[in-house]
């Protein structure tokens, strides 16, 4: 893959973002799906890839969901999370790969990127089918940033970002029409939005409410209610389902032993681990592993 610093970690194969490819770093890169080839069939890419699929079929895994693929399909694949292409047939479309900062620059407003929950709320969907009426306006938009980076200039790189941020909005309002569940007033509360960037960062380090409260300089209380609030679940059930998808992560794309999974994962001994799993997900850590092989 061209546009990818391709390395291997384990069992899958890590995709790191080659921020310079064009002389300068935009943190953003594109491809048509007549340009994807990987070594391998599971990957790991550190960045976010928001994909139109005008002709694709198969499915692909992204962390514990499968997803069929269809015409005229948008992917949202979050930065480090695991992704199974085995069974993926990309016939026709675009990939978007981009870094947060790339628009957190742009909008001088750091963690932007967390403003979109189809990208960091786990129990969301990660696809959305692209209605008639909207194809060739959204598809548009995939074209352009494609144009732009393709024949970079000067100014290419704030075009990039309002067609960029165009897309996000307008993907956004397909969601939320499509996932009347999904919370629009995440996009303003900014609060949740640092809750869920230091979530992510610290998810292996931290699973304590208390953490997270000092960390946003508020109380467990009113953290507590903001979850219930905007996520219908209580502070400790959003961070127990984070930790989980963790472990999934680790049980299906790593060699590493239950043993070392529960100890990186800071629980205090790997019996724990599994009561913990188990109460998540109906299943001990050695059976979901053996159901997922």
């Amino acid at each position: 893959m061209n546009k990818i610093l391709l390395l291997f970690a384990n069992i899958m194969q890590e995709l790191i973002f080659n921020k310079n490819k064009y002389g300068k770093e935009i943190l953003i890169d594109t491809i048509y799906t007549t340009e994807f080839a990987l070594e391998e069939g599971n990957v790991l890419p550190n960045f976010y890839t928001v994909v139109y699929l005008k002709k694709s079929q198969g499915s692909i895994k992204i962390n514990h969901q499968e997803i069929t693929l269809k015409d005229n399909i948008i992917l949202f694949i979050p930065a480090s999370q695991n992704v199974d292409v085995v069974r993926s047939i990309f016939e026709e479309g675009i990939f978007i790969f981009f870094e947060g900062e790339f628009l957190d620059k742009f909008f001088n407003e750091a963690n932007f990127i967390f403003k979109f929950s189809f990208f960091h709320n786990t129990d969301q969907p990660l696809h959305l089918i692209v209605e008639d009426s909207q194809k060739e306006n959204i598809y548009y938009l995939f074209e352009q940033i494609h144009f732009e980076i393709k024949n970079f200039r000067n100014d290419s790189e704030h075009l990039i970002r309002a067609y960029l941020y165009q897309l996000l909005i307008k993907t956004n309002r397909l969601y939320t029409y499509f996932y009347p569940k999904f919370n629009a007033h995440l996009l303003t509360n900014e609060i949740l939005l640092r809750f869920r960037y230091e979530l992510e960062k610290k998810i292996k380090q931290h699973s304590d409410v208390q953490y997270y409260a000092d960390s946003l300089n508020i109380s467990r209380v009113y953290l507590n209610k903001l979850c219930i609030n905007f996520y219908s679940k209580t502070c400790i059930q959003v961070i127990r389902e984070r930790l989980a998808l963790e472990a999934k992560k680790e049980l299906l794309y790593s060699s590493k032993t239950i043993a070392e999974i529960a100890y990186e994962l800071h629980f205090s001994d790997p019996p724990n681990f599994n009561r913990f799993f188990k109460q998540m997900t109906s299943y001990t850590p050695k059976k979901f592993r053996e159901l997922s092989n």
